[in-house]
């Protein structure tokens, strides 16, 4: 129950990593603010968690509806002590097919989502709190089809170090999570075959070091050790749960 009491905002709360950490959070002891574009998969994440649990539909390109949600929260639980900026997508195009749409809807939703979940929900953070961001390995290594969702990714590093300077005087510390592979929705929202889906899959899982792509839970676990008091030392890092696959050399 490391995170009893503690009151905490999670967007992109509808599945995967999102959802693993609504549910892994209210099971550590916290009050839980759950968001996400889809109402209806979202109600099914939170139902179950009763009363200390509130589901709030948010697309978080839109100022609006953050300002909304931060509201909604601490209206029904006061003061914000955590807020996980999840909410992400996962899209693959080539330099030569990025257009202006492209562009804006991958870093609307990763970066400037992100980034103003955090900003609108300083205000109501009691001091000695948590902002942690979801990342990806697309930050770090040079994947065709990659250069707008990993820059996007990349951006959250150069701001949770920025914001905990900007925030040192409150003791709120903002720090990044970077998930290897995933086995998550993500991989089945793919336009591709069932079959390429799994092959890409097992592709993945035989070139890293633990021979599996990682569980939502897994990371969910992390989650929870860089917004609890077990972190407080820790402060503008990122910490990244790849099961060895930028430094093991094994698999290349």
């Amino acid at each position: 129950m490391r995170l009893t009491d503690k009151v905490a905002l999670v967007t992109g709360a509808s599945s995967g990593i999102g959802a693993a950490v609504v549910r892994r959070f209210h099971e550590e002891g916290a009050l839980v603010v759950a968001a996400a574009r889809s109402e209806r998969s979202l109600q099914e994440v939170v139902r179950p968690l009763g009363e200390r649990a509130l589901a709030v539909p948010c697309d978080v390109r839109s100022i609006r509806h953050l300002e909304q949600l931060v509201r909604c929260g601490s209206e029904r639980f006061g003061p914000l002590d955590i807020v996980v900026a999840c909410a992400g997508i996962l899209s693959v195009v080539p330099v030569e097919q990025v257009d202006e749409a492209v562009f804006d809807n991958i870093v609307d939703t990763n970066f400037k989502g992100a980034y103003f979940t955090a900003r609108l929900a300083v205000p109501s953070m009691r001091d000695g709190g948590a902002i942690l961001f979801v990342s990806s390995l697309s930050a770090h290594m040079g994947l065709p089809g990659n250069s707008v969702y990993g820059a996007s990714k990349a951006a959250l590093r150069a701001a949770a170090r920025a914001i905990s300077a900007d925030l040192r005087s409150r003791g709120i510390r903002a720090n990044v999570v970077t998930p290897g592979p995933v086995d998550t929705p993500l991989f089945d929202k793919r336009e591709a075959s069932g079959d390429v889906v799994a092959a890409t899959k097992k592709d993945i899982a035989e070139r890293t070091p633990v021979r599996r792509l990682a569980t939502a839970e897994e990371i969910a676990s992390a989650a929870v050790f860089l917004c609890s008091e077990d972190a407080s030392y820790i402060v503008g890092e990122e910490l990244v749960v790849d099961g060895g696959w930028r430094n093991v050399y094994e698999w290349r």
